[in-house]
């Protein structure tokens, strides 16, 4: 019993998460859409378009 303790307390701590540090600078990506929040709905709408047509073609 007692080696068994031993042994978790020899082995190496686990490695630390990765540091959520440099994601959060990135916040600031979201806050430009807000700004143009109306900008960004017609791209998304355009891009769904040209993907359906070139099926539609190809099916028909």
């Amino acid at each position: 019993s007692s080696l068994r303790t031993n042994s978790w307390l020899s082995l190496p701590p686990p490695p630390p998460p990765p540091p959520r540090a440099p994601p959060a600078p990135s916040a600031p990506a979201p806050v430009l859409p807000r700004d143009g929040g109306a900008s960004t709905p017609p791209p998304t709408r355009m891009s769904v378009n040209c993907s359906s047509e070139p099926p539609s073609s190809d099916i028909t």
